[in-house]
């Protein structure tokens, strides 16, 4: 039988650190954070998480960060009056 992974207090920061990429998703106006859809350990893993965000949230901005670095960033075109 497989135990529950358990974590010691001080190694879950460790593990965030480990966690250099995140994908973000905000408001269509770019002025305030949602939510952060994933924290990946890999360039190519923060990648195939921002793909995904880019297809799921069409309507919203999309960013992909390296820490503190943004690596991608999708910006919703401003959508126009209705016809």
């Amino acid at each position: 039988m497989v135990e529950p992974l358990q974590i010691c207090e001080g190694e879950e920061a460790a593990q965030d650190a480990d966690l250099s990429y995140a994908v973000e998703l905000w408001d269509a106006q770019g002025e305030r954070l949602e939510a952060v859809l994933g924290r990946l350990r890999t360039a190519s893993l923060g990648f195939s998480c921002y793909y995904g965000a880019l297809r799921e949230y069409v309507d919203c901005r999309v960013v992909l960060r390296q820490g503190d670095h943004v690596v991608a960033a999708f910006n919703p075109p401003p959508r126009g009056p209705a016809r």
